[in-house]
This record gives structure tokens, sequence and C-alpha cells, in this order.
């Protein structure tokens, strides 16, 4: 069975496609060489993809149908071309290779992971969500000229990664701030049910591993927990 397609930000919404899918006048010079129309519709959404959602596509069929009527009627072509689109792995290949240069990117590398863990990690001392991270990580992707990995879920295990090691970063320092008082203090709150447990593991260094990943309210709402329970 097919794996469902997530619906994005801007889908349904015919002013952000016609905002974010429409061709430039470079755009349409980049394009005009390709003598088969078919080949020019292929190419001109693989552009406006990766420069949007910064990935390079070897079919159309995952692209919403909005974006397919904006773009053909730019380029004044019937959307029924793709069907007779022939994508041999040679002339995907040379549309990718010209897309990359044109647009100046390049794809995900192993080694780029370090450096958007290092980034993410900054960005967490502000917040743990979720949507905010992956945003975050989007943004980085563009600001350094690099198209989104292949494997769907390795910006989302990056994600992860990046939350739990500056948690834990922040959590031992706390825990190195605590006195025997508020370690006690703490554990009454906990058996008093006031206070999560994996939370007081962390803290006093016991079950690194407690806190799950999908846990969506992220180092601020923790410190905030811990910070209040702490004596005056």
């Amino acid at each position: 069975m097919a794996k469902e397609r997530k619906a994005l930000t801007w889908e349904g919404n015919n002013e952000e496609v016609r905002r974010l899918f429409t061709l430039t006048p470079d755009d349409l010079y980049f394009l005009h060489p390709l003598r088969a129309d078919s080949q020019r519709l292929y190419r001109a959404l693989v552009l406006v993809w990766a420069r949007v959602e910064r990935v390079l596509l070897s079919e159309t069929t995952g692209i919403p149908e909005g974006v397919i009527k904006q773009v053909s009627t730019q380029l004044g072509l019937s959307p029924a071309l793709l069907v007779q689109q022939r994508n041999y792995p040679s002339m995907r290949s040379a549309t990718f290779e010209a897309v990359r240069t044109y647009l100046g990117v390049r794809a995900f590398q192993e080694t780029d992971e370090g450096r958007l863990r290092a980034y993410l990690m900054e960005k967490v001392t502000h917040t743990g969500n979720f949507a905010a991270l992956s945003q975050a990580a989007m943004d980085w992707l563009v600001s350094e000229g690099i198209l989104r990995p292949h494997g769907e879920t390795t910006l989302e295990r990056l994600i992860y990664q990046a939350r739990n090691q500056a948690e834990d970063v922040l959590f031992e320092q706390i825990a190195g701030q605590l006195s025997s008082e508020d370690r006690e203090r703490l554990d009454h709150l906990r058996l008093g049910g006031q206070l999560n447990d994996s939370i007081i593991q962390r803290v006093q260094g016991f079950g690194t591993d407690q806190l799950s990943p999908s846990d969506e309210g992220g180092i601020i709402g923790h410190t905030t927990e811990i910070d209040a329970a702490k004596p005056a």
C-alpha cells in the first residue's frame, strides 16, 4: 500500500501557491532551450519544487495538482504532457544537474549532519517545539545552499538528537546547582505526583534515556517545572 502523503502548509491556499510557484523571467530563460514541451514542463516542476521544498523529484506524481496547473499555465502548456514524458535516467540526471547548478545548491552529505545538529542544539535553548526546530532546520538548509536529505526521517532524527543532547547539557548544569535540600524537595514533589519522574531522574543523574523524544514540552517546559520546585 502506498504511503499517504502529508499535506503541506501551503497546500490548498491558492494565493500561497501562486506566490511560491511563480516562474521568474530568469526561470523562463533557463527553461527556454528545451525543445520538447513535456521535458520543459517536467524541468520547470523540478525547479520550483527544489526551490520551495528543497527536494529534487524523480517523478511528478507527488506534486499537488494546484502546483502543476500553476506552472503549466505560465508555460502555456497542458498538464497532460506529463503523461507523455519519458523520464529516462540520463534525462533525469541532466535535469537534476541543471537545476542544482541554476539554483546554486548541492546534495545533503553525511558531513552536514554534525553541523546541522550543532545549529539545532543552539535553537533548543530557545524552544523545544518540534515544528519550530523543523523550520529552523529548513532555514539552515536554505542558508547553506543544501537540499533536503534523501531519507524521509533524517531531519526528524537529527532534531530529536539535538533536542535530547541539549536537554542533557541543561539538566547536567541544573543538577550541579542543586543542594541536597533541593534534591530532597524534588523527591518529595515527585512522590506527591507534582513532577514527572523522568524529569527528576534526568536532573538527579539517573536514567538519562527516560525522556521520550516525542515529549513536545521540550527543554523550556522542563526547566520551568524544576525552577518552580526549587525553594526561593
